[in-house]
């Protein structure tokens, strides 16, 4: 498994685990997010799907 899809992966388990604090901390939410876009192209399009839900 490629790098990338490995942190990918990872930060997709820690934005689903904090999901529920997202009305309280949503700093925390945002900066995942943003590095989740920065890991690879397909990670830009689900982050940019996960924000618009």
């Amino acid at each position: 498994m490629a790098r990338n899809y490995g942190i990918s992966a990872l930060l997709h388990f820690v934005i689903a685990a904090n999901y529920q604090a997202r009305r309280t901390r949503g700093y925390l939410i945002g900066g995942l997010f943003f590095l989740l876009a920065n890991t690879d192209v397909i990670a830009a399009i689900m982050t940019g799907a996960f924000i618009l839900f």
